[in-house]
Parts: C-alpha cells; sequence; structure tokens
C-alpha cells in the first residue's frame, strides 16, 4: 500500500510541476509576441515559444490522466469511491473528533449507556415494588390479654428475604454503575490516545517528506550519496505506513467508541430529562 501511496503522491507532483510549467509557457509565449511584434526577436524564436506551449499543454494532459490513474488505484485498494481525493489524514478528518464528546456528562447520565444498569435498576424496582405489597398486607389482629388491647402484626415469611434481596440488589445496581463509569472512560482514554497517536504519524510524515524532498534535490546536486537518499526514501516510505496503520486503528476505535455509547432501547441521549439535559444534548453529537 505504501508504494501505491508513493506512486499517487508521485502523479500529484507531476501534474502540479506540469500546471506551473505550462503558466510559465503561457508567459513566456506572451513575452515572446511582444518581443516579435517590437521585432527584437526572429519568427524563429517565437516559433519554439509556441511549441514550449503546446508542449507544456500536452504535458498537462498526460499528468492529468496518470494522476486520476493513479487515484482510482488506490481508491479501490483502501474501498474508497474510485474518485475520491485523500490525503494521509483523511481518517482524522472524517472521524469523530474525540473531543466531540462531553464524557463527564455521559458519566452523570451512565445508566443511558449501559444495559447492566438498566436490568439491574429493574431487578430493584421490581423487588422494591413487591416490599410494598407485602408490607402494606401485613395482618394485624386484636390481642386481650389481662383486659388489656394491643395490636399484633403478623409477618409474612418473605418480608425479612424480600428487605435482604433489596440490599443485594442495590449493592449490585452500585457495582453495575461503577463498572460502567470505568469501562466508558477507559474506552475514551483509549479513542484519545488513537487519535492523539495518528496526528503524531500524519505529522512524522511530513517531517520524512521534507527529508527526502530535500535528499532528492541534493543528490541531484551531488550533495548527498545514493545510500543516503535511499534511506530517506525508505524513512519516508515506512512514516507513510505508519501513519495508515495509525489512521486505520483511530477508525476502527471510532466506531468501538460509538458502538460503545448507543443508548438501549433505541433512546437518543438528546431526550434525557433533569438538569443534566443541556450537558447531554453536547455530549451525543
Amino acid at each position: 500500500m505504501t508504494d501505491e501511496y508513493l506512486n499517487y503522491q508521485k502523479a500529484l507532483d507531476t501534474y502540479n510541476n506540469a500546471q506551473t510549467s505550462l503558466k510559465d509557457a503561457q508567459t513566456t509565449y506572451k513575452n515572446s509576441q511582444t518581443q516579435y511584434d517590437l521585432g527584437q526577436i526572429t519568427d524563429l524564436d517565437l516559433k519554439n515559444a509556441q511549441i514550449a506551449e503546446l508542449q507544456a499543454e500536452y504535458n498537462l494532459y498526460d499528468a492529468d490522466q496518470a494522476l486520476a490513474l493513479e487515484k482510482m488505484t488506490f481508491n479501490q485498494m483502501i474501498g474508497n469511491p474510485l474518485q475520491t481525493d485523500f490525503t494521509l489524514t483523511s481518517a482524522i478528518d472524517t472521524t469523530v473528533d474525540a473531543n466531540d464528546y462531553d464524557v463527564e456528562a455521559m458519566v452523570r447520565n451512565i445508566e443511558k449507556y449501559s444495559d447492566a444498569i438498566r436490568m439491574a435498576q429493574e431487578d430493584l424496582e421490581m423487588a422494591e415494588l413487591k416490599f410494598e405489597v407485602v408490607d402494606d398486607n401485613m395482618l394485624s389482629q386484636e390481642i386481650i390479654f389481662n383486659g388489656l388491647t394491643r395490636n399484633n402484626y403478623g409477618w409474612p415469611t418473605d418480608y425479612v428475604a424480600l428487605q435482604d434481596d433489596i440490599k443485594d440488589l442495590k449493592a449490585d445496581l452500585e457495582k453495575a454503575q461503577n463498572e460502567a463509569v470505568l469501562d466508558l472512560r477507559m474506552s475514551y482514554n483509549s479513542l484519545k490516545s488513537s487519535e492523539i497517536d495518528a496526528k503524531m504519524k500524519a505529522l512524522s510524515v511530513e517531517t520524512a517528506k521534507r527529508a527526502y524532498d530535500t535528499n532528492k534535490v541534493k543528490k541531484d546536486l551531488g550533495m548527498v550519496t545514493e545510500q543516503a537518499f535511499q534511506q530517506s526514501l525508505q524513512t519516508y516510505k515506512e512514516a507513510i505506513q505508519a501513519s495508515l496503520e495509525a489512521d486505520n486503528a483511530y477508525y476502527i476505535q471510532s466506531l468501538t467508541f460509538e458502538n460503545s455509547i448507543k443508548v438501549y432501547g433505541g433512546e437518543d441521549v438528546d431526550s434525557a430529562d433533569g438538569a443534566d439535559k443541556d450537558s447531554t444534548d453536547s455530549a451525543a453529537k
């Protein structure tokens, strides 16, 4: 993949150079026409300027066709639409930025991001409802002893058991909440880390390319050895490969994070009620 990207980059450089050459040739021909009208150059000089302009036009057309071919080849390899324009940082440009998420708002509304919490809440609510029914229907009877009257409440056999269940279920809910918060923060930290890594790798590509371009010019001037030039080329290739891999890792991590915060039941976090609604809105962009 690295070689294919380099081929695309070379074709792009050739195209840009061809555009510059055509502008220069057009300027030269225009100036030559003025000089010819003033009798400062010969017919042959003017003809040569015209030929140079036509050659520059052909070179630009040829470079444009070569660039289109390299673009389609590389896009086909990475699964993009054939005419897509791209750069090494395209994944970062098109993937949601980790800063778009308000993690603290998510933590305050953590129940919306965890099926485990939802299930624990439902179990607790069911047990508390059952306990209320049992508590409201406890039997009472009047007992007379030595002329005194008192109320005696009958305790159903599952009354104490339900109290113990509610205590356990509250502990389960707290555990689920803590685990969900921890998972959310760890997932977000992984996303942020992969984003930073991708951006750092992209900067490394820019640095390696500058070194490669410099050595290429120096090589043409005989100022560096072939070995030094090849080393800079290899470094550039390795930087491109590392950047592509980092972009892919960041893209996968962003999908993983987005999947991990999907609200259960198809609800949108924007519909949350309460004091955290505004902050939650900004979290669910």
